[in-house]
């Protein structure tokens, strides 16, 4: 057998020595820090835009529901209005009877008087 499958093969006890110099673990620790921290702000940085395009979509909501409000608000004194004129047009044509009833009666009486 090869020594690496040698080495392979013996079970490895805590307190025994490996062959990789403590400044190569440390060497490689400090990278997987450094690559795990570049990550940590890369995502915070990832974060704090979401953030942002959260509040400006919040704002967007904001000023959408008072739109609706304003339109609804519209909507409902467009309906009054209706409302009030459709009213205002049948008590128009009341008036309009009434005078031609009385136009009618006038020009009757006029006509039995001469």
């Amino acid at each position: 057998m090869s020594k690496a499958v040698e080495k392979s093969e013996k079970p490895k006890d805590k307190g025994e020595k490996t062959d990789v110099p403590i400044d190569q673990v440390f060497g490689a620790l400090e990278q997987r820090v450094e690559g795990l921290s570049d990550r940590f702000r890369q995502l915070a940085a990832e974060n704090a835009r979401l953030k942002g395009v959260v509040a400006e979509a919040s704002i967007g909501q904001e000023r959408a529901e008072k739109a609706l409000e304003e339109l609804q608000k519209t909507v409902a004194a467009q309906g009054e209005s209706a409302d009030k004129l459709s009213r205002m047009e049948a008590e128009r044509e009341q008036v309009r009877a009434r005078l031609e009833r009385l136009l009618t009666s006038l020009e009757e009486a006029e006509a039995g008087e001469a």
